[in-house]
């Protein structure tokens, strides 16, 4: 998939992750989150951040994911590709959304036409995943991919919706439900 390791996680989890292994670390965050105390296992690394809500559409005040977000993390991705560390973290609040959605476009950008494989690669790392739809479909563009990666995203929504519908109910409460299968109840 990649020449390293990506873990995925959330923000409470941050405290199992540090050097030596780990090369990179990708936050995703709101645009307003105190980030102080979270990242002290993490010191040293290098790290790349990105602030807007985990959302799909506008609404509220939210801070929607851009395509210029996507392209920067692509960047990031040519960047790691040369550089080769041994493992990456990227984690987000939950690390269910923004930050699985950053996992697959990372694995996706190299391996066209492995969309598929990508998505069951991404649920081995982390099994609740639900990539944010939004950083997918702009990823899905600015790669070519015609739809694929979009299409496997899809099928882990119909895997995560069923294994776990406790998730489906809090994505549609958070204007999230666009995501959920329209035959799913």
């Amino acid at each position: 998939m990649v020449d390293y390791e990506i873990f995925v996680a959330g923000l409470p989890e941050l405290k199992d992750y540090g050097p030596p292994r780990i090369g990179h670390v990708i936050s995703f965050l709101d645009p307003d989150y105190d980030a102080d105390g979270h990242f002290e296992t993490l010191a040293g690394i290098e790290r790349s951040e990105f602030r807007f809500h985990d959302v799909i559409e506008p609404g509220d005040g939210s801070v929607l994911p851009e395509p210029d977000a996507v392209a920067a993390l692509l960047a990031i991705g040519e960047t790691l590709r040369a550089t080769a560390p041994d493992a990456v973290l990227v984690h987000c609040h939950a690390g269910i959304s923004r930050s699985t959605a950053a996992a697959a476009i990372l694995m996706a950008q190299f391996n066209p036409g492995r969309e598929d494989a990508v998505c069951t690669r991404l649920t081995e790392i982390r099994p609740q995943a639900w990539p944010n739809s939004r950083m997918i479909r702009f990823a899905d563009e600015q790669l070519g991919r015609d739809g694929a990666l979009i299409a496997a995203v899809e099928a882990i929504y119909r895997r995560t919706a069923t294994d776990r519908p406790d998730l489906v109910a809090a994505l549609r409460r958070f204007g999230r439900g666009a995501e959920v299968p329209a035959d799913f109840e």
